[in-house]
């Protein structure tokens, strides 16, 4: 069994009607937290059935990070937080040394991450998952939780021996990401 997600999901579940976030004026429940990141690591199982993908995504300092995060950790996949600034080169680099083509974003980076995505991918197959409901018009290769709720899967907490990870890419040479 995956000791950390086992952990965090019996200690989610024991408090689940406490605030565990809030940002700006919206708090949210352990059990908020816990369900929604359920849903989304039930997408990325399914995702995942016919090649294994870690998660990259834009950090914009939301709910979405929190989110994210947690679903790596019940799916037991990495996560990789990409910076956009850095040169397009460099990220398909870091996006292929990762076997990434899975992105989370919020509505907040929606945007940038669909751009970012086409630029790195071309002709490659990716997958966006917007922490949002607010985005209607989604491509066939973009799910938001009404998309995923619709498919109906079943979420099972992850349970490999491998924990999943937070990666840290740097230069190599002068240590910095």
């Amino acid at each position: 069994m995956n000791l950390i997600s086992q952990l965090l999901y019996d200690s989610f579940k024991k408090n689940n009607k406490r605030i565990c976030l809030k940002i700006e004026d919206t708090e949210y429940t352990y059990e908020q937290l816990t369900n929604t990141s359920q849903i989304y690591a039930s997408l990325i199982s399914y995702l995942n059935k016919k090649n294994k993908s870690s998660i990259a995504f834009i950090p914009a300092r939301d709910y979405s990070d929190y989110v994210t995060v947690l679903t790596s950790i019940f799916s037991g996949v990495s996560y990789t937080p990409i910076n956009s600034n850095r040169g397009i080169e460099y990220l398909r680099k870091v996006i292929n040394d990762l076997n990434t083509n899975i992105f989370f974003t919020g509505i907040k980076n929606y945007k940038s991450t669909k751009l970012l995505c086409q630029k790195l991918f071309k002709k490659k197959k990716y997958t966006i998952v917007i922490i949002d409901d607010k985005i209607k018009k989604l491509k066939s290769n973009e799910y938001n939780l009404i998309k995923i709720q619709n498919k109906k899967l079943n979420f099972k907490l992850s349970t490999k021996t491998i924990n999943p990870i937070y990666t840290l890419f740097t230069s190599g040479t002068t240590g910095l990401p």
